[in-house]
């Protein structure tokens, strides 16, 4: 159950569900009634009674309903787990593939750890039947819906693992269709199929976004016109008295209006008042754009000294500046709870330490024959972590983390784990706090051995 509460218990109504079936299947006094032995194999390594093998069954078949398999299922589909769903890891494929039948059936298989023996599960219709002399009563519990409150807690699942607590308004933007239908059965009018987008029907919705449309492209087109207009004397001049010359009268067009030179367009000043002011905008802006390329040329080193000595007194901040680095300054307010808490921790007893894990496991799936001191000393057999190689190879490489030095930079002597290790029983006891398998065997290689 702690796998499945690791991947379920974010729903208390689904996690419910899985550990009460779970639990009527393994414990319940009417277990005969849904569960029939299909397989059983002698124990070569039991003990022997009358002439006899201790048997062990290697092969069920479960009976229970199907209404009842599908709540269960129906609860669980929508659990969260890491960045997907919990049936991606528990149904053995894509939770967009599984169903309440792929999920019991990958559940059920033999696997040697998890599961001890292949459970082959049959969905009925509910009613009782004859198998052989057996009399089959499939099963069926009571369930708790992902949106009510379960005997785990009075609290139902979240909306991220439970559609049902979701509202039903539908995400913006959507379209709702709801086929035809006849308001009157005897007139037959017909009435068509709704059709809404964000709440408004279709129709009213395509036309506010025809007219916006076409807003948009009549007053584009103003900005254009206007910005484009058509050429004037002035606009003219202005080219003049930038080339210094008029532009020539190709053969055939007809004579336009002299263009006037810059000098007979500053004398004629009043008597064009329409004058844009965009040209006079324009004009300001060439002349001061040629003062500053003068000033330029002329004064370079006055230039870049000054924007030098702009540039170091609007960046004089940067020498106050600070560099959080501290994971806790970066994550917590310094008035919050958290870390006041933290604080009357660290100042009351001793600051915590961040613990470190090795991980390690056999490449050597097989199982290992060793004496059971719970069976009179008889073998059985044990996981693959018992290997005894596997043993002897994990002890020296624990031996080695333990007695491991290195050189530190600013250190006088060589660093070792026990001058960085958490020590609670210090100065009593100097030993680190070290959680092991080898604790069970005194820290001792010769134990191993037994």
């Amino acid at each position: 159950m702690n796998i499945a509460r690791d991947f379920l218990s974010r729903c208390p109504s689904c996690y419910s569900n899985f550990v009460h079936f779970w639990c009527t299947f393994a414990c319940s006094v009417k277990q005969k009634q849904f569960v029939v032995i299909k397989a059983e194999r002698a124990d070569e390594h039991s003990t022997i009674y009358n002439g006899k093998k201790e048997a062990y069954v290697t092969d069920v078949d479960v009976y229970m309903t199907k209404k009842y398999a599908e709540k269960i299922f129906d609860s669980c589909k929508d659990v969260k787990f890491s960045s997907g769903f919990s049936l991606d890891a528990l149904c053995g494929e894509s939770r967009r593939t599984c169903n309440y039948k792929k999920w019991f059936d990958f559940m059920g298989r033999y696997d040697g750890q998890h599961v001890p023996f292949n459970i082959n599960f049959h969905f009925t219709n509910g009613s009782e039947f004859k198998l052989g002399k057996q009399k089959v009563i499939p099963l069926v519990e009571k369930t708790y819906e992902c949106n009510e409150g379960s005997d785990q807690s009075a609290e139902s699942c979240s909306c991220n693992d439970c559609e049902k607590m979701c509202k039903n308004d539908k995400i913006y933007p959507s379209i709702e269709e709801r086929s035809w239908s006849y308001d009157d059965s005897i007139k037959c009018n017909k009435i068509g199929a709704e059709c809404r987008v964000a709440s408004m029907e279709c129709m009213s919705g395509l036309s506010v976004m025809a007219a916006g449309a076409l807003a948009a492209v009549l007053m584009g087109s103003i900005v254009v016109y206007y910005c484009m207009g058509r050429s004037t004397e002035i606009d003219m001049a202005a080219v003049t008295s930038i080339s210094g010359t008029a532009i020539p009268i190709a053969p055939g067009c007809i004579p336009q209006t002299p263009i006037l030179s810059h000098h007979e367009e500053k004398a004629t000043k009043t008597k064009l008042p329409n004058k844009k002011l965009s040209y006079h905008v324009d004009e300001m802006l060439i002349r001061w754009s040629q003062n500053y390329g003068r000033y330029a040329m002329d004064h370079t080193n006055k230039l870049l000294c000054g924007s030098l000595a702009i540039a170091l007194l609007c960046s004089a901040g940067l020498f106050k500046l600070e560099t959080t680095t501290d994971p806790v300054e970066l994550w917590s307010n310094s008035e919050s709870r958290l870390r006041q808490e933290k604080l009357f921790f660290d100042q009351t007893f001793k600051p915590f330490h961040r613990i470190a894990q090795v991980i390690i496991y056999p490449r050597d799936q097989k199982f290992q024959l060793l004496p059971n001191i719970t069976k009179n000393g008889f073998d059985d057999y044990f996981g693959p972590i018992y290997n005894k190689t596997f043993l002897e190879e994990v002890f020296r490489l624990y031996r080695d983390i333990i007695d491991m030095e290195i050189s530190y930079p600013n250190a006088r002597r060589k660093v070792s784990l026990k001058d960085v290790c958490f020590k609670p029983l210090y100065p009593d006891n100097k030993n680190c706090a070290i959680m092991s398998l080898f604790n069970y065997f005194q820290v001792c290689f010769l134990l191993l051995y037994f």
